[in-house]
């Protein structure tokens, strides 16, 4: 909205509905990258909880009854198998609260600043998925920022716009203080600088961007650097998820069943 203003005034509609455009085209194609990375594991985590349920509420409770007629006391692993399908069969209603119950808290919390200054804090120390996030952030921030600037549009309603189109609550709260800054005075990159998230390399570029004369184009070539770093992140991230996936589903089922052959292994050597 900010944008189709300040082009409407200034006379240059078509050249910002372009950018506009160009904008919202890469936005896309980057959530649909991400939505088709993410299938993989998905099905993976999918696959592996349905595994786990039909193990835990068919298999195992009938495997006891077979074990219960031959009196031997089972091996600690079957034991400790059966209890938790017990558990699961008697008190499934229970769990089922819980997950409500600490869905509902969570949502709650979300709702409240505190808690979503706590939960944004709190993704962007998580090792690798916390770069990440950040990464996309910066793309964003450089981008729309290069985009206002470049329409026209002045420092301090650029830097306002973009705040607010930023997703976490904590690098809202950084860019805020940076228009404050900016608005007492100081440079861009100075504002930048005090920021604890924002990389030494944007605030370097800025100042030269600055000093140059050329914000705009330097924070274009930024976002387009993040995006690349963003891209390369992205596959890391998900190349680390999906083995570790796939290595503590194999470890559950691997688990349960050890813990039903067990005591088939004990019986046949009480017959030999």
């Amino acid at each position: 909205v900010a944008l189709v203003k300040s082009a409407e005034a200034g006379g240059f509609l078509n050249e910002v509905m372009t950018r506009l455009a160009d904008f919202m085209e890469e936005e896309e194609e980057f959530k649909a990258k991400v939505r088709s990375a993410m299938i993989y594991p998905v099905v993976i985590a999918l696959v592996g909880v349905g595994t786990v349920y039909v193990l835990l509420s068919f298999v195992v409770p009938k495997l006891v009854l077979v074990f219960e007629d031959f009196e031997q006391v089972l091996p600690l692993p079957t034991q400790l198998l059966v209890a938790i399908s017990m558990f699961f069969a008697s008190f499934w209603w229970l769990v089922a609260i819980i997950i409500c119950l600490v869905v509902f808290i969570v949502m709650r919390t979300l709702k409240s600043p505190q808690g979503r200054d706590f939960f944004d804090r709190f993704k962007l120390n998580i090792p690798v998925f916390g770069e990440l996030l950040l990464k996309i952030q910066m793309e964003r921030f450089s981008r729309i920022l290069a985009t206002l600037l470049a329409s026209g549009v002045t420092i301090l309603p650029a830097l306002e716009i973009v705040r607010d189109t930023l997703d976490n609550t904590i690098l809202q709260k950084d860019l805020e203080q940076m228009r404050i800054a900016v608005r007492d005075g100081a440079s861009l990159s100075t504002a930048v600088g005090k920021s604890r998230y924002f990389p030494v390399a944007i605030v370097d570029i800025i100042s030269v961007g600055e000093e140059a004369g050329s914000l705009e184009k330097v924070l274009q070539k930024v976002a387009q650097t993040y995006a690349r770093e963003t891209d390369r992140t992205l596959k890391t991230f998900l190349s680390l998820l999906e083995p570790v996936m796939i290595l503590v589903m194999g470890s559950i089922v691997a688990f349960i069943v050890i813990a039903m052959l067990l005591p088939i292994f004990q019986i046949n050597f009480m017959a030999r």
